[in-house]
C-alpha cells in the first residue's frame, strides 16, 4: 500500500531522478509483494504475501457502532520463495530474523512472556499472531472455546500444526473460536442502551482549539487561526495560489475522486480492469466545446509543474472550469512494464493505455527550500485538489 511515487501529488518530478543516484540514497530496501512506482527505485526487494496469504488483526473505523476486531490468518498457503528453514518469505519474518541478527530484545528466544511469567520465543509471524489472537480470546470474559464443526467448516485444520506448537490446549480452542468467525465481534445489541450509544464518542466539538490557535506558521511567523474559517490556497511562504497562478493563464482547477471501481492496488485485476480498465478525465460540455473536444478524444493537460495527456469524458456532471481525475489508474509500474528477476522475465499486462493519475501533474511549490511539493499550509497534507491547469487538444 506503500507507494509515495504514486501517490503523493507532484513526488515522482521532484524526486523521481534523485532516488536513481546513488550518491543521494545509497541503500533502499522495500517489502512488496509487487513492483510498483516506488519499490521499482529499491536496490533490494523483499517479496511480501497478499491478503489471503497473510496475518493481520485490524479495528475498523467508527462507522462500527460495537466493539470489535477482525482477525485475518492465511488460508492458502504463501507463493513467496522458503526460507532455508522453511518459513515463506514476508514482512514479519523478515523484520523477525532482522532483529535476531542485532540482538534486539523481544525477539528470539525467552521473546515475550504469559500470565503466569512463563517465557516464548518469537521467531515467526505464527509465533506473533497466535499469542496475539490469545490475548484477544481472554480480554473482557473471554471467549469459549471452538467446536469441531468449527474448526472444519473454516478450514482451520491447515492451522493445526503451528497452534499445537505455539499454543496450550486451552488457548488452542479459544484462538480457533477468533479465527473461525475472523474475528471477535460484540453483539450488536449492545450498540445502544436505551436511546443511547454505549460507546459514545466523549471529546467535544472544537469551535476553538488553543493548540492550533497558539501555534505559528514557522515560515511565516503568523498564528494560525484556533476557530473554523476559510483562507485561499496558499503556497508556503503565504502567497495566494491564485496571485501565483492567475486564471488568466491557468483557467482550469483539477479535482480527484475516488473510484467505484479501482483503488491504487488493484490495476494488476484482470476482472476489475475489464469492467473499467482507462479512466477518462471528466470536463463539461462547455469547457469542450470551446476546443473543439470530444469524448474519447485525446488532450493535454498542464500544470505549472508537469503535464499528461488524458482521454475526455464530456459530462454535465462536472463544474465548468474544473477537470475531474478518477483515482486508482495512471501506473507506470504495477506490471506496466515487465522485470527481469535473475534470468526470468515478470509478465507485463496487453494494455496500451491505463489512464492517467492526478499526481504525475501535481505542484512542486517554488517558494519551498528546496523545491518541495505542494502541501496544505496548516496540516501539512499534500494538496491535489483545485490545482490549476489548462488544456489543449492533442
Amino acid at each position: 500500500m506503500a507507494n509515495p511515487m504514486y501517490g503523493v501529488p507532484g513526488l515522482a518530478n521532484l524526486l523521481g531522478e534523485k532516488l536513481k543516484d546513488p550518491k543521494q540514497l545509497p541503500l533502499i530496501v522495500s517489502v512488496d509483494a509487487f513492483i510498483n512506482e516506488t519499490t521499482a527505485l529499491s536496490d533490494y526487494i523483499v517479496p511480501d504475501t497478499v491478503t489471503y496469504e497473510s496475518w493481520g488483526m485490524v479495528t475498523p473505523w467508527h462507522g462500527v457502532p460495537t466493539k470489535t476486531v477482525t482477525a485475518r490468518r492465511p488460508i492458502v498457503n504463501a507463493l513467496t520463495e522458503k526460507t532455508a528453514d522453511g518459513r515463506s518469505i514476508n514482512l514479519e519474518n523478515f523484520l523477525i530474523d532482522i532483529a535476531k541478527k542485532i540482538q534486539l530484545g523481544g525477539f528470539g528466544d525467552n521473546a515475550i512472556s504469559d500470565s503466569q511469567g512463563n517465557w516464548h520465543g518469537i521467531h515467526n509471524a505464527e509465533d506473533f499472531y497466535l499469542r496475539s489472537a490469545a490475548n484477544l480470546a481472554y480480554v473482557a470474559n473471554g471467549v469459549p472455546a471452538a467446536s469441531s464443526e468449527d474448526m472444519v467448516l473454516s478450514g482451520l485444520e491447515r492451522l493445526l500444526p503451528d497452534m499445537q506448537r505455539v499454543l496450550t490446549p486451552e488457548e488452542l480452542g479459544k484462538v480457533a473460536f477468533i479465527f473461525a468467525r475472523g474475528g471477535r465481534f460484540e453483539d450488536a445489541t449492545e450498540a445502544y442502551k436505551g436511546d443511547e450509544m454505549k460507546h459514545k464518542w466523549q471529546k467535544p466539538l472544537a469551535i476553538w482549539n488553543e493548540k492550533v490557535g497558539t501555534s505559528r506558521n514557522t515560515i511565516t511567523g503568523e498564528y494560525y487561526s484556533g476557530c473554523p474559517t476559510w483562507h485561499p490556497q496558499k503556497l508556503a511562504d503565504g502567497t495566494p495560489l491564485a496571485e501565483k497562478y492567475p486564471a488568466t493563464e491557468w483557467p482550469f482547477t483539477l479535482t480527484n475522486f475516488k473510484s467505484n471501481i479501482h483503488s491504487a492496488v488493484s490495476n494488476l485485476s484482470p476482472r476489475l480492469n475489464s469492467i473499467k480498465g482507462v479512466n477518462p478525465v471528466y470536463i463539461h460540455p462547455t469547457d469542450a466545446a470551446k476546443i473543439g473536444l470530444t469524448t474519447g478524444a485525446m488532450f493535454t493537460i498542464t500544470t505549472p509543474t508537469s503535464a499528461t495527456k488524458a482521454m475526455a469524458l464530456i459530462v454535465d456532471g462536472v463544474k465548468q472550469g474544473t477537470l475531474g481525475f478518477e483515482h486508482g489508474f495512471g501506473h507506470r509500474e504495477l506490471g506496466e512494464r515487465a522485470h527481469w528477476i535473475g534470468d526470468i522475465q515478470q509478465p507485463v499486462k496487453m494494455k496500451s493505455n491505463d489512464g492517467v493519475n492526478i499526481n504525475d501533474i501535481g505542484l512542486i511549490d517554488p517558494t519551498r527550500e528546496g523545491k518541495g511539493v505542494l502541501l496544505d499550509w496548516v496540516v501539512g497534507a499534500a494538496a491535489r485538489q483545485a490545482l490549476p491547469a489548462k488544456i489543449s487538444l492533442g
